[in-house]
């Protein structure tokens, strides 16, 4: 929108004003508050995101890598749906995230066989038709 803005005010320039730390408490998530409402410090965790199931990078079979965050209640249905797991879609332990999360490792598993068996292209149309 600022470059169209440019365009429509004759190519002048203009100021974008934003603080550094922004950008890094929005990618920094909920580690905050958990920090300053519990006095919990969140250790390394690789790809994955603690108590958001799934949400990880996964290996397509050509050798890419995607981010798959499937972790709203809607979303996972749909996703597991999409990806020829209905009984994993309609079990109800896995109906909320809490449940997922309890699961993650063999959630993981799954996505993981599911993406390594399909090219990026082929995944991708898979995701955004389940969306």
């Amino acid at each position: 929108m600022a470059l169209r803005h440019r365009e429509v005010n004759g190519g002048q320039g203009q100021v974008v004003d934003v603080a550094l730390y922004e950008a890094i408490f929005a990618m920094m998530e909920s580690m905050v508050p958990e920090f300053d409402v519990f006095g919990f410090i969140r250790e390394r965790t690789g790809n994955i995101m603690p108590g958001i199931t799934p949400s990880s990078i996964h290996t397509s079979a050509d050798g890419k890598h995607v981010q798959i965050g499937a972790n709203g209640d809607a979303i996972f249905k749909r996703f597991m749906q999409a990806i020829g797991r209905d009984d994993l879609a309609a079990d109800p332990a896995l109906a909320s995230n809490d449940g997922r999360d309890l699961r993650r490792d063999e959630l993981y598993a799954v996505i993981d066989r599911w993406a390594r068996s399909v090219p990026l292209d082929t995944l991708m149309q898979v995701l955004n038709q389940a969306q």
